[in-house]
């Protein structure tokens, strides 16, 4: 659709739902993870394409957006590694069995660390709009985008394929897992970079529920927890409706 954002670099994964037409739980909870995935990649291509275009008076904005992207990154593999991984193993009875989704996180780990480096001396210098260099942090996403997407991309495939351990207690996993995350993400910091780049009709819409709050609730973290740093989330792929919007840097008159 015209005036929309275009998915670029890196392009957004299919649900291992749609792909095989399975639901059982193994299934749904791996396409839960692809839709967290494309939040992270909608926001990965959000930086890339509107840091060089960004205006001086948006630059202190910004990196705050980009900051609390890298640590919503972080802290989804940090809950990956320390609680998803291991009950994973363990229900399955396979030690490693992880290990190379463990390996893909390293594979990015560096580079993202180099990213969030220069953005927090930016944002520490006496005028961040001069030390900011919107070529310079595209330089530096290409070199881990590339790590991070097949990693993103293999991932919900292999949870999908653990649907052969039959001792694996999804719904427990599930539930500590998620927990992990939510203890410790700032409902002001982290998690509107969910909401605003958590796009409701993905997939014909099949998903539109996700990740299933009760109506208010969710109209409170997008509408209350969002204001608070609206400056932030206004660089977002996403409006408030869940409906994808034009990149600021990219509107006309902009």
């Amino acid at each position: 659709m015209a005036g929309l954002s275009t998915d670029a670099p890196l392009s957004l994964i299919p649900t291992p739902h749609k792909e095989t037409g399975k639901s059982d739980e193994f299934t749904m909870d791996a396409s839960h993870m692809a839709l967290v995935h494309n939040v992270i990649i909608r926001g990965y291509n959000s930086i890339y394409q509107q840091a060089p275009r960004i205006h001086q008076h948006d630059v202190r904005d910004f990196i705050g957006y980009c900051l609390a992207w890298n640590d919503m990154v972080l802290n989804h593999h940090h809950s990956e590694e320390t609680i998803l991984f291991p009950l994973l193993e363990q229900g399955a009875g396979v030690p490693g069995l992880m290990d190379t989704d463990k390996d893909e996180h390293e594979a990015f780990y560096g580079g993202m660390g180099e990213f969030a480096k220069y953005l927090d001396k930016c944002l520490k210098a006496d005028d961040p709009s001069k030390a900011f260099d919107g070529k310079r942090v595209v330089a530096l996403m290409n070199a881990f985008g590339p790590a991070l997407h097949s990693h993103l991309s293999n991932e919900p495939r292999h949870l999908a394929s653990l649907s052969k351990y039959p001792n694996i207690d999804t719904a427990t996993i599930r539930a500590k897992t998620e927990k992990d995350t939510m203890d410790r993400t700032s409902p002001v910091y982290l998690l509107p970079m969910l909401w605003f780049n958590l796009d409701a009709e993905f997939e014909d819409g099949r998903w539109a529920d996700f990740p299933g709050l009760s109506w208010p609730l969710k109209w409170v973290m997008v509408n209350l927890f969002g204001w608070w740093r609206s400056n932030w989330w206004r660089f977002g792929s996403v409006g408030r409706d869940g409906k994808r919007v034009q990149l600021l840097a990219l509107r006309e008159g902009y």
